[in-house]
C-alpha cells in the first residue's frame, strides 16, 4: 500500500468523522464499520515503521466513536482486532509480539463469549 494512499484513506475517515461530530452525530453522516475496516487493513499491509501504532489508533478512534453515539454500524467487530494484530505481527518494532497478543486478548474478552454469530470470534482471528 502507498504510504500517501494510506493517509489519504485514514484523512477522508477523520473528516467523516469531524462532519459526523458536527452534525450532532445525524446518521446521515456517520461513518461505519466498513470505513474503519478500510483504513484498518490498509494500515495492516502498510510497510511505514509506524504502521501498527496507526492502525491502534485508528482502532482506538473506532471505540472512542460507538462508546459515544452507540451506533451498532460502529462498534469494532473481530475483523477490525485482526487487522491491528495483523499491523503489528508485520511491524519490526521489539514490542510487536507483546502488543499483538494485548490486542488479542482484548478481542478474546470482547468477542469469545459472544451469542451473537457476527460477533463471535473464529480461527481467523488465530
Amino acid at each position: 500500500y502507498d504510504r500517501n494512499n494510506v493517509e489519504n484513506a485514514e484523512r477522508m475517515l477523520d473528516w467523516l468523522i469531524q462532519i459526523h461530530r458536527e452534525n450532532g452525530y445525524s446518521e446521515d453522516t456517520a461513518p461505519n464499520g466498513s470505513h474503519f475496516a478500510s483504513v484498518l487493513n490498509a494500515w495492516s499491509k502498510s510497510r511505514r515503521r509506524d504502521s501498527a501504532l496507526r492502525a491502534e489508533e485508528t482502532l482506538q478512534k473506532m471505540e472512542d466513536l460507538y462508546n459515544e453515539t452507540g451506533s451498532p454500524s460502529l462498534k469494532p467487530n473481530h475483523q477490525c482486532f485482526v487487522f491491528c494484530v495483523d499491523a503489528w505481527a508485520r511491524s519490526n518494532h521489539r514490542e510487536a509480539a507483546k502488543n499483538a497478543e494485548r490486542i488479542l486478548k482484548k478481542m478474546e474478552s470482547l468477542f469469545l463469549d459472544s451469542v451473537d454469530d457476527t460477533d463471535r470470534m473464529n480461527n481467523f482471528a488465530y
